[in-house]
């Protein structure tokens, strides 16, 4: 806590540019918290030898982290002036690297009642339910069937991916939020010119694009066939992905930047 992750996080971070502040938050910030219980209760369920002190250990650990560090984090941050406003929609996510698959995250929500995903909104075709915890009990999607209020979805994502999954999850107010900051306020068709789009909004396209609608400059623009929330950047605004049918672009949406926001088309 104060000397070995400090060190390693110094040597790991300095060679790529990171401000003197930004190693000083992250060293700080090697809290633990529900992911390290949650992964020690495996044990237990699988009845393992010596699983009560696998979890006992872990529980210490955490306790620890919580008391010496958790309660710091905010006057941390402030102190290395990392702070940031934020606006994240009440998801209760959890978020867990997995080795050996650097590509992918475990990400796990609790499904409140009036969120997206329980109105039939699916899944990026990325993102794959990995299991369902329903009552005190671990079932596999297909033993699970239909997601209902109150149960916890852990879904394997992209690595960076998970916030595209928020509005998925949140509840009541704060998914028609997420919903909109993700998609903007605009949902137009998937066979939209781009020329017309671009004149009726005022956007700067080059010419070559005008006769392009939205689905076939996704299609040109992406290697591997797009996915709900890609975006491509269009002027001042952003088409984002919104629904997909026979595996070509259905719906997008239209959101224009925010101050500071970079206008990258991409994954």
């Amino acid at each position: 806590m104060f000397v070995a992750r400090p060190a390693a996080v110094v040597a790991c971070l300095l060679p790529f540019g990171y401000r003197p502040a930004e190693i000083g938050f992250i060293a700080w910030t090697g809290l633990r918290g529900a992911v390290g219980i949650f992964l020690a209760s495996i044990p237990l369920l699988a009845g393992l030898p010596n699983a009560v002190l696998y979890f006992n250990v872990a529980f210490v650990v955490v306790f620890a982290s919580l008391i010496v560090q958790g309660w710091t984090l905010a006057r941390a941050a402030h102190w290395f002036e990392v702070a940031v406003p934020r606006a994240d929609p009440n998801t209760r996510r959890i978020q867990l690297d997995l080795p050996g698959q650097l590509e992918y995250d475990m990400v796990g929500y609790r499904i409140a009642a009036g969120s997206a995903v329980l109105r039939g909104d699916a899944l990026p075709g990325r993102a794959r339910l990995a299991m369902v915890v329903r009552e005190g009990r671990v079932l596999l999607p297909d033993d699970a069937g239909a997601l209902r209020a109150n149960d916890y979805a852990y879904v394997l994502a992209p690595s960076g991916q998970a916030p595209r999954l928020d509005w998925l999850f949140a509840e009541g107010t704060d998914a028609r939020l997420a919903e909109q900051d993700l998609f903007g306020s605009f949902t137009l068709p998937g066979d939209v010119p781009l020329g017309e789009l671009a004149s009726f909004y005022g956007l700067v396209l080059p010419s070559r694009f005008d006769a392009f609608t939205a689905a076939e400059l996704f299609d040109k623009r992406f290697d591997e066939q797009p996915q709900i929330g890609d975006r491509l950047a269009l002027g001042k605004a952003v088409l984002v992905v919104r629904s997909l049918k026979d595996e070509r672009v259905a719906q997008v949406g239209l959101r224009f930047a925010g101050v500071g926001e970079r206008l990258l088309g991409g994954r």
